[in-house]
């Protein structure tokens, strides 16, 4: 019998491999800038995202910046017009108070019925 060499399954694997890679060379290539290309678009689109966010985050901190604004400018007028419509109340019940007296002063004199 002939003496049989020492079979190393590691060394036939990366014969065999690469013979393959060899072969397979340009897809492999192409796939490599593939990836990086895709890798490279989407950092591109996660760097839009992120700038697009903090754009909104702005204008959505100068709307409710406004909006308080605006608040405090409603509050402030209608903490005027209570007052103004106190001031007229008391008015209109003095100017009721008067009328009722000339009324009642004046208002046999002209033939008024009660």
């Amino acid at each position: 019998m002939p003496q049989q060499q020492n079979y190393d399954p590691m060394q036939e694997f990366y014969k065999r491999m690469f013979d393959f890679l060899f072969k397979q060379s340009p897809v492999i290539v192409l796939a490599v800038v593939g990836l990086y290309l895709l890798w490279q678009k989407l950092e591109r689109v996660e760097v839009q995202r992120v700038s697009d966010r903090i754009e909104v985050r702005k204008e959505c901190a100068e709307a409710i910046t406004e909006v308080r604004f605006e608040l405090s400018n409603c509050q402030r007028k209608y903490e005027e017009a209570a007052k103004d419509n106190a001031r007229l109340s008391t008015e209109v019940a003095s100017l009721r108070v008067v009328v009722g007296k000339w009324g009642r002063k004046f208002g046999a004199s002209y033939g008024a019925r009660e």
